[in-house]
């Protein structure tokens, strides 16, 4: 009897699943520009879905407050005391006013996904796998969207 009320309660406990941490969103990185291109960035945040309408929030990313390490013909932030990463519940239009470059992020898909939860934290993250830049699907690898010149 002791064995079945343990399996019983095994059961129980691994049959719960539980909806994943959201993702902490995409991190941009810039191909083709250089540091000097890339020194003044302009972030809008907009709701999802309002066709650019209705603003939630802006930021300027810049040199005081942006690290960038160019790999190749890719700038990526290495550090940065502002919040860049870009959220599946919002669109974004970005600007680069040096080179007149301006990207739209939109309809980023984050599947909810289920997983088991320990006796304190979910055990598992859901991940932004597509997105449309400039009204182009664009598959999402590694949480990091590509900004070409």
């Amino acid at each position: 009897m002791k064995y079945t009320i343990t399996a019983f309660a095994l059961l129980i406990l691994f049959s719960c699943n539980y909806p994943c941490a959201p993702s902490d969103g995409l991190q941009m990185e810039l191909i083709g520009f250089t540091q000097l291109e890339a020194d003044t960035i302009l972030l809008k945040k907009f709701e999802k879905g309002s066709a650019f309408t209705r603003a939630v929030d802006s930021l300027i990313i810049d040199s005081n407050v942006t690290r960038f390490r160019l790999s190749n013909d890719t700038l990526r932030i290495t550090s940065t005391i502002s919040t860049t990463n870009l959220l599946s519940k919002y669109d974004y239009m970005i600007s680069i006013p040096s080179t007149n470059s301006l990207f739209y992020i939109t309809e980023m898909k984050e599947p909810q996904q289920e997983g088991r939860k320990s006796k304190y934290k979910i055990m598992c993250g859901n991940s932004i796998q597509s997105c449309k830049i400039n009204g182009t699907e664009t598959p999402i690898r590694f949480d990091v969207v590509y900004l070409k010149k």
